[in-house]
């Protein structure tokens, strides 16, 4: 496997973590403040759905985003900022896209899956509002992603 890919499966991966656990903490924080009772009757099946669904979005936001992590000197970290903030605003809306699939294939493509596959470009700054718990996770997070591409990458 060359270092390239090792790089775009290293990125992959802490990307899939990042999408699926922003999500779920977003979710843990804003149903945590909800006084909705019908916030009680939100299925696990659909939790877990967007939980896998902001995961594969990440991944694959990952994986488009590969190429701006892990090389050296300011401009790699210019590059892997970049990155970083990229790949997240694409993991949530490719994620939100994926979760609306079962939706949209039975009721079809109408605004209500528009708005929310658009409302998820926002969802990892949105879950960092008011979290520094949460920026603080996310620049660590990002901050390792690329520094383990740039040692796979044998980068100097």
């Amino acid at each position: 496997m060359s270092e390239s890919t090792k790089a775009r499966l290293v990125v992959t991966v802490m990307m899939a973590l990042i999408g699926g656990a922003f999500f779920f903490g977003f979710l843990a924080e804003d149903m945590g403040r909800a006084s909705d009772p019908g916030v009680e009757n939100v299925g696990r099946g659909l939790v877990l759905r967007y939980i896998v669904a902001m995961a594969i979005g990440g991944a694959l936001a990952g994986a488009l985003c590969a190429g701006l992590f892990g090389h050296g000197g300011v401009t790699g970290w210019l590059r892997a900022v970049v990155g970083a903030v990229l790949a997240s605003l694409l993991a949530g809306l490719i994620g939100s896209a994926i979760g609306q699939l079962p939706d949209m294939a039975a009721d079809g493509l109408n605004m209500t899956e528009v708005i929310s596959i658009g409302f998820g470009l926002v969802l990892i700054p949105l879950a960092m509002v008011g979290q520094p718990v949460m920026v603080a996770v996310w620049a660590a997070l990002s901050v390792a992603t690329h520094l383990m591409a740039h040692r796979v990458r044998g980068a100097r």
